[in-house]
């Protein structure tokens, strides 16, 4: 396997790859925290421009996903390229990566709606409080097995963690609703484009 091939196939997969490999997923984040290099407490962000784990230290300087695995590991770059590959399943050729839809994702966010559909549809359920992470959209895509069923009213959320920041990469969004032509369980998962995921109400 080439270092071409390893970045190839790791490219939008960092995080995934680097907390696979042993760091911790809560410095990865794009504000200043501890260096998983150095140890450093306040002096370490994980950026990820492009999909290809850039990272900055006050102390150990700058690199991508390849260079925070090798240098945190005391490793050479053709280890960490083998390491790396390895995990990824690599063997000649790039492995198989998920699409990054963050641009699809963000805009299926800004096309939700005020109102009160999100409200009447949690008091309907005989709950009182509302989240205030549920944002409504009137005409969310929607698939199940790879087929399109068209667009529907949904509920969304994004999924953070406990430290605030957004989780995964592309950040999963989850969503509700109801389809109006196939009688789905409550709770059956069904998938939308990406990451996004909604349940047959």
């Amino acid at each position: 396997m080439s270092l071409q091939d390893v970045k190839a196939a790791a490219q939008g997969r960092w995080p995934e790859v680097l907390v696979g490999l042993g760091i911790d997923r809560d410095r990865l984040v794009n504000r200043h925290g501890p260096c998983p290099v150095c140890s450093g407490s306040d002096r370490f962000r994980f950026d990820d421009k492009d999909g290809d784990g850039t990272w900055y230290c006050n102390q150990c300087g700058a690199g991508d996903g390849l260079g925070l695995v090798a240098q945190a590991n005391g490793w050479d770059v053709s280890t960490a390229v083998k390491v790396v590959g390895d995990w990824l399943g690599v063997h000649g050729k790039p492995a198989p990566r998920q699409p990054d839809n963050r641009a699809w994702l963000r805009r299926m966010l800004k096309e939700c709606e005020a109102g009160d559909h999100v409200a009447d549809y949690i008091n309907s359920r005989g709950l009182s409080t509302v989240p205030g992470c549920l944002k409504f959209h009137p005409a969310l895509p929607y698939q199940s097995d790879g087929k399109d069923y068209g667009t529907f009213p949904a509920m969304l959320a994004v999924v953070h963690g406990a430290n605030g920041s957004a989780q995964g990469n592309p950040p999963h969004v989850s969503g509700r609703c109801r389809h109006p032509q196939e009688a789905h369980e409550p709770g059956q998962e069904l998938h939308g484009r990406g990451d996004s995921t909604v349940r047959g109400g």
